[in-house]
């Protein structure tokens, strides 16, 4: 008897850890400065992992942008569903994706200033 798969709301609800971040710095564009940045999280049932995009405008100010590849994947369960890409986006505003962004980048800058647009 197949066991039932991993309910939408047990995973928006679930105790959440950031696994780790990984971030590519552009290289290949002249005018542009940035990052390609993924940031996996955990929880006992599933793995999320968020791709974003921070870009530097004027000065030393970032963008941070959610790109649409928001991947969710289960350990010992299968998905019962398919996430729509609402709820991949709400479960990633749950988890703060984007203040998490922003402590990354002020660390990597070594300083204190305001560096986002808001």
């Amino acid at each position: 008897m197949d066991e039932p798969g991993l309910d939408p709301d047990h995973l928006h609800t679930s105790a959440w850890m950031e696994l780790r971040t990984e971030l590519h710095q552009w290289d290949d564009f002249e005018d542009v400065e940035g990052f390609d940045c993924l940031t996996r999280y955990w929880c006992s049932d599933a793995v999320f992992e968020i791709y974003w995009v921070a870009e530097r405008e004027e000065g030393n100010e970032y963008s941070v942008y959610l790109t649409e590849d928001l991947q969710l994947a289960g350990f010992k369960k299968r998905l019962s569903y398919q996430p729509s890409i609402e709820w991949k986006r709400a479960l990633a505003v749950k988890l703060g994706w984007q203040q998490r962004a922003k402590e990354i980048l002020r660390e990597l800058s070594g300083t204190q200033m305001e560096l986002f647009k808001e």
